[in-house]
């Protein structure tokens, strides 16, 4: 019996490490975690018609648009037109479009952190 026990222990123990190694191996796409949250944060359904890699295509775009933020208002205007040149007509004030700033930022292009930073310590 003590016998069994040691046995399943030990399967257990190696189909953890297993599983464990598994996960840490596998490769995460560019652009899985930016797409998983704008999906949760996406209640109206604004991207609904567009493919994930539309919407990775617009987050690539307000990040390169980030250097000419002049304020967080301006950011929020330019991520409209940005939208806009993909069918997507959303008013500025519309909460998807802050939550997509945030997000391209981190996700995408965490190198330019330091803009989206700015913009808040100006206002």
């Amino acid at each position: 019996m003590k016998n069994k026990l040691n046995i399943f222990f030990f399967i257990l123990v190696v189909l953890i490490i297993f599983f464990i190694t598994y996960k840490s191996l596998q490769p995460t796409k560019f652009g899985e975690e930016f797409l998983n949250q704008i999906y949760i944060a996406d209640s109206d359904e604004n991207f609904k018609n567009l493919k994930d890699k539309e919407i990775i295509e617009i987050g690539k775009n307000i990040c390169n648009s980030a250097e000419e933020w002049q304020n967080a208002d301006d950011s929020l205007l330019n991520i409209s037109k940005i939208l806009l040149t993909f069918g997507i007509e959303l008013e500025s004030t519309n909460r998807i479009i802050p939550i997509l700033r945030f997000q391209s930022i981190y996700e995408l292009c965490p190198e330019k952190v330091s803009v989206l930073e700015n913009l808040f310590q100006n206002e």
